[in-house]
């Protein structure tokens, strides 16, 4: 569908910013200019020649598994965790990260990263300049 809005551009001047930069350096050298519609002598023949490549050709080209990340992140939206938020109420504070991963019933490889604010591991742990603390 891109390549052939694409290709529809290239039917009038004012289609692509290509065909703009061509007609402004066509003004500025003095030469003849192009009407609205001259360049759909080159675009629609390639328009339409576009558009039954895509319709044919292209159908079988392409890997079987259409849709690309986002219906991949659709179909399998249970299988994944963007980000959680630890509220101070949450039960597992203070606990071993496995045991967190073991109660929700997920693998350590599903744990990517760690993020934690300063301003409250500091709180919990005696501040960035105390021994217990360190630097974040």
């Amino acid at each position: 569908l891109s390549y052939c809005s694409i290709a529809g551009g290239l039917i009038t001047v004012i289609g692509t910013s290509t065909n703009l930069v061509v007609q402004g350096a066509l003004a500025d050298e003095g030469l003849e200019q192009f009407g609205f519609f001259d360049p759909a002598r080159i675009g629609l023949p390639l328009g339409v020649f576009l558009i039954a490549y895509c319709s044919s050709v292209a159908q079988r080209v392409l890997p079987e598994h259409r849709g690309g990340l986002f219906r991949h992140v659709r179909d399998r939206a249970s299988e994944l965790i963007t980000e959680v938020e630890i509220l101070p109420t949450f039960p597992y504070i203070g606990q071993s990260v496995e045991k967190l991963l073991e109660a929700l019933q997920l693998t350590s490889v599903s744990l990517l990263k760690i993020r934690r604010r300063c301003e409250l591991l500091c709180d919990r742990v005696g501040g960035p300049g105390s021994a217990a603390g360190g630097s974040s």
